[in-house]
């Protein structure tokens, strides 16, 4: 347990070393909003048609121009957008929107929590996204 602990803290401390902490604050902000919008709109489509396929495809129609506004003109606001930077954004959601859907399957079938599942799977995944924004789709030049 203390390895995990020291593993936690050496991310979250690269992650506020990496960004000023208003923008630290700003990516954190922007991403517990999309994931709580997107966990919601997933359980909601959930309960009524008891498909995770379904329900995940209906969060990514929806949540990823949410949050590619938020994070282009609030989180990293002071770069330049880069050309294709939609198109890497889209990429990278549609990768992590399959990953998320194997993932959120496994745990609804292990917990049979639908909300708590999907939240788990985004704050897993949470990470990742910040790193693929940050290094691809809205980085210095």
């Amino acid at each position: 347990m203390d390895y995990i602990c020291k593993n936690g803290k050496q991310v979250f401390g690269f992650l506020t070393q990496r960004l000023p902490p208003s923008y630290f604050s700003r990516w954190v902000r922007v991403g517990i909003l999309t994931k709580t919008l997107g966990a919601a709109i997933f359980t909601a489509v959930y309960h009524f048609e008891n498909n995770v396929l379904l329900a995940n495809v209906c969060t990514v129609l929806t949540t990823p121009i949410f949050n590619y506004l938020l994070h282009q003109h609030y989180t990293f606001k002071h770069r330049v957008v880069n050309k294709g930077s939609r198109f890497k954004f889209y990429v990278a959601f549609l990768l992590g929107f399959i990953l998320d859907t194997c993932v959120v399957k496994i745990l609804i079938t292990l917990t049979g929590a639908v909300f708590l599942s999907k939240f788990l799977s985004e704050a897993m995944f949470s990470v990742c996204s910040y790193f693929v924004l940050d290094k691809i789709v809205f980085k210095e030049k």
